[in-house]
């Protein structure tokens, strides 16, 4: 164990690609209303970042993976169970560093007691981590805060997007900038463009989820954020418009030899992964197919599936599991899938 500055705790977890990764027996999965030609695997890619063996990650949602010029990467994880010598601890937000196959959790607090990487406001109050970004020796994230409204499992809503910059070393926040009061949660998605950052959210209306879009000239998430409403870019949030329908709180959003596709879990904790095309990146998307249902038959759905990596044959995607009956939304270790065949 190392400790950082502002009682920053670090844990490391050690991988070997021949032994605890397997990433050689990745076994097929039946697709039970997707595309035919699409190919469905499990992927053990990742089962580094979990290890029940020592002080480590357990469960949580994972809503990002960014890499830097060096090759390493950086994770987002909220709602995460934390393992540690008192117990399994369950922390709201927290990042996990990927180096060469291994993991290292970064929280606050100490080991036998974890808490937020972000702080709260107040003990009614978290932060989800949505995207991010490296960005001139610095890390950029695109964060949610969320307030408790009763004592009910959904009894709580959205109140608005911060923008927090963190020290690429030590984690320590260095600035933090509400962009706004919003029942949108932005940073669904993050595409990063020549001349724009675009940045993408999703607001609850009926059964239905709409998608929205913001962005920002140039590079950095401090800048103004502009949104748009049917292609015109405002300051006004409340003139935005949405410019798609039927998304997850967390979908992806990527270019790909010229054309812009959306893949996202359809609402209303539809089991469907739903591939759309666009030559814009915010307006006009096509629906292409679905790419993959999920097999429920384990009493689990899935939502918000995220790609996590891709090449013009494979998508590698993250999905988060929850009861099928919707009894608890204990956190529960994600499900990493490969699709193949997916254009």
């Amino acid at each position: 164990m190392k400790t950082k500055k502002l009682l920053l705790v670090v844990f490391a977890v050690t991988c070997l690609l021949q032994t605890a990764c397997k990433t050689d027996d990745n076994m097929p999965m039946p697709n039970r209303c997707g595309d035919p030609a699409v190919q469905v695997y499990t992927s053990n890619t990742y089962d580094f970042l979990f290890d029940n063996n020592s002080t480590q990650l357990i469960a949580g949602e994972i809503t990002g993976r960014i890499s830097n010029s060096a090759g390493n990467a950086l994770w987002f994880v909220n709602n995460a169970v934390v393992s540690s010598p008192s117990g399994p601890k369950t922390i709201a937000n927290c990042l996990v560093e990927e180096n060469n196959m291994k993991s290292q959790m970064v929280f606050r607090g100490a080991s036998s007691s974890p808490v937020d990487l972000l702080s709260p406001p107040n003990s009614n109050s978290w932060y989800s981590i949505n995207a991010g970004q490296y960005y001139n020796g610095t890390i950029e994230l695109v964060v949610s805060l969320w307030e408790r409204t009763g004592s009910g499992t959904f009894d709580f809503a959205h109140r608005g997007v911060d923008v927090v910059v963190l020290d690429s070393v030590t984690y320590s926040v260095l600035n933090q900038v509400s962009v706004c009061y919003s029942d949108i949660l932005f940073g669904s998605s993050l595409l990063q463009t020549d001349n724009h950052v675009y940045i993408y959210g999703a607001r609850n209306n009926g059964l239905d989820k709409e998608s929205f879009v913001a962005r920002v000239d140039g590079g950095s998430l401090l800048q103004t954020w502009k949104f748009c409403e049917e292609g015109n870019w405002l300051e006004d949030i409340a003139q935005a418009k949405p410019i798609h329908h039927n998304v997850n709180d967390y979908y992806t959003v990527f270019n790909y030899d010229g054309i812009y596709y959306m893949v996202s879990q359809t609402a209303a904790f539809g089991q469907e992964i739903a591939l759309y095309s666009s030559t814009s990146p915010f307006g006009g998307w096509k629906f292409e197919k679905y790419l993959y249902c999920r097999n429920t038959a384990d009493g689990l759905n899935s939502i918000n599936t995220k790609v996590l990596g891709l090449t013009g044959e494979s998508l590698l995607c993250a999905q988060q599991l929850i009861d099928k009956n919707l009894q608890s939304l204990s956190p529960r270790k994600p499900e990493f899938i490969e699709l193949k065949n997916w254009k």
